[in-house]
C-alpha cells in the first residue's frame, strides 16, 4: 500500500488538465476543473491523510474513503456557492 493514493486518479487528472487548456471550454468549466485539481492536490499532500490511507486506518476501503472525501469537499463548496 505504499503507492501514492491518488495514482489511480491520473486519467481523471489528465482529462481535467485537458479541460483547463481547451479553448472551447467555457470559463466556468475551466474554473471548476482548476478548483477540483487544487482540492485533489491539497488532500493528496496532506501527510496525515496519506498515512491513514497507506496504513489502512479506515479499513481495506481507506482509498475509496479518501476519494469520497475529495468529492464531499468539492460538493460543500458547490452547495455554498449556490446559496449566495
Amino acid at each position: 500500500m505504499s503507492k501514492f493514493w491518488f495514482e489511480n486518479q491520473k486519467k481523471k487528472k489528465k482529462k481535467k488538465q485537458e479541460l483547463l487548456f481547451d479553448h472551447m471550454a467555457t470559463q466556468p468549466e475551466r474554473n471548476k476543473a482548476a478548483f477540483t485539481e487544487g482540492i485533489h492536490l491539497a488532500l493528496s499532500t496532506w501527510t496525515v491523510l496519506t498515512l491513514a490511507v497507506e496504513e489502512e486506518f479506515g479499513g481495506p476501503d481507506s482509498r475509496e474513503k479518501a476519494e469520497w472525501l475529495v468529492g464531499v469537499v468539492i460538493s460543500i463548496f458547490e452547495t455554498s456557492k449556490k446559496k449566495t
